[in-house]
């Protein structure tokens, strides 16, 4: 899957990530609401962005780890990184990037 480089941030040493991909899945379906048709016409049109979220980390260019997230919705792509699932998938992905360096570095002691 090809996925679009939005940002990058540096926390602890680690840089953070932030892309997305065009999401396969049908929107139809995926909203429980009334405005449910509105949004998935507003998909079609091409006003919403219907993604699916990457976060991964990486140190000295070597990809430790990653989380993925499907069937986002949001008017820009960008404004993922102020919603909670963003700051969900980061926490994630460090947690499991210093365990992989921690894991790496058992047999270097």
């Amino acid at each position: 899957m090809n996925y679009e480089h939005i940002s990058t941030e540096s926390v602890e040493g680690f840089e953070i990530r932030f892309s997305v991909a065009p999401e396969d899945t049908d929107p139809r379906g995926c909203f429980d609401h009334e405005f449910a048709d509105e949004i998935v016409q507003k998909i079609n049109d091409g006003v919403y962005d219907w993604f699916i979220a990457r976060v991964s980390v990486y140190r000295d260019g070597v990809e430790l780890a990653a989380e993925h997230l499907g069937g986002c919705c949001y008017e820009q792509a960008t404004d993922f990184l102020e919603c909670p699932y963003y700051d969900d998938m980061k926490t994630e992905a460090l947690r499991a990037a210093r365990a992989a360096v921690a894991k790496l570095s058992e047999g270097l002691a």
